[in-house]
């Protein structure tokens, strides 16, 4: 039996071969070129944003500004007046601003709205340090880029591995205005492995010497636990822990190999009569970043903790392990996992009532 092509189709296939695609209709997403390519959202001695008028700052070339790195991959250059860049509290929108094939633009998130006498420009907003979503749209609104930045402590920046590069890594080293330049760490052995923002009654700091608590076996502080998996001792002295408000530098401090070292962060600043570690900060219960240095400054590790309830512990899954997960608190031990334990937001209800946080399910 034969088969008959009619030939309506016999045109519309030679039709689909020799016209290209995009006359049906088919049209292929524009290549994204522009990128928000590196953050700073606590800028305490990184670079001055060169604001001459600055009332405090301007003799000094200016003040330390938060900033925003926006990179061009294309071979045209482009002309952001009339984008938006915005942060999670407000918009601003670029008066002028051209980024250069294949250069940057960097934005001062200042709060100060100008554009400076150096035609550098400043936002109306600055950035949270605990971590917020930064996005650039077009004039119309759509979306270009979009990231949302972690916590951050000072003068760490946050970016894309490489220009333009979807993978995202903290900087020790910022790069303003030009490339991004990522030095992987060496194999580390040391971890923030389990930390309590707010420890109400899970164990005292041991802090005799404390005015109010010495005579109870001291205080409950929050607590850090550092874990060691290496094969030997590790000397902490001149190291560097830090939260998103301040750092502190280990006077002394060794974690044994395979063990733990607990650092109560109590702002009490000192060593105890018992040598344990007091830090000069607390942590903050609804979330930030901690993170660990060696002494010349280089990130060792950083955990950024989310919200926690009182006496609730929040680490790596296992020791040293790349999972996070809320824990069943076990200072200076190996960690416990309990899938029971799952983080709850508190809901947003019509009607007033009474609410409890449930964990254990």
């Amino acid at each position: 039996m034969k088969k008959v092509v009619s030939s309506t189709v016999v045109i519309a296939m030679l039709l689909a071969i020799v016209i290209p695609a995009y006359y049906f209709g088919a049209f292929a997403e524009e290549t994204q070129t522009l990128f928000i390519n590196e953050v700073m959202s606590s800028n305490e001695s990184t670079i001055r944003d060169g604001d001459v008028t600055d009332p405090k700052h301007g003799s000094k070339g200016g003040a330390y500004s938060d900033w925003i790195e926006i990179y061009n991959s294309g071979s045209t250059d482009v002309d952001l007046t009339g984008y938006i860049l915005e942060d999670s509290s407000a918009e601003w929108t670029f008066p002028q601003g051209i980024v250069p094939a294949g250069g940057y633009l960097l934005v001062w998130a200042s709060d100060k709205n100008m554009v400076a006498q150096d035609g550098q420009l400043h936002t109306n907003f600055k950035l949270s340090a605990s971590g917020e979503t930064v996005t650039l749209k077009k004039p119309d609104g759509t979306v270009v880029d979009s990231v949302a930045v972690i916590g951050l402590g000072d003068d760490q920046s946050y970016g894309r591995i490489r220009d333009g590069a979807p993978e995202f890594v903290v900087f020790s080293k910022a790069t303003p205005g030009a490339a991004n330049v990522y030095d992987a760490p060496g194999t580390t052995t040391l971890f923030i492995n389990e930390v309590m923002a707010s420890n109400a009654s899970t164990i005292r700091d041991g802090d005799v010497d404390d005015p109010k608590d010495g005579s109870k076996g001291g205080a409950y502080s929050d607590w850090i636990e550092i874990y060691n998996s290496g094969s030997v001792d590790v000397d902490l002295t001149g190291y560097i822990l830090a939260d998103s408000s301040a750092e502190w530098t280990f006077p002394q401090g060794v974690v044994p190999a395979g063990g733990y070292l607990l650092v109560w962060a109590s702002d009490k600043n000192k060593v105890a009569a018992d040598g344990q570690l007091h830090t000069n900060f607390k942590i903050s219960s609804s979330g930030e970043a901690l993170t660990l240095k060696d002494p010349d400054g280089n990130v060792i590790d950083m955990l950024v903790t989310i919200n926690l309830l009182d006496d609730e512990s929040y680490g790596r899954k296992s020791d040293g392990s790349s999972e996070l997960a809320l824990l069943r608190p076990t200072p200076g031990a190996a960690n416990i996992y309990d899938p029971r334990l799952i983080p709850v937001s508190e809901p947003a209800f019509s009607h007033k009532g009474d609410f409890i946080p449930m964990r254990l399910i």
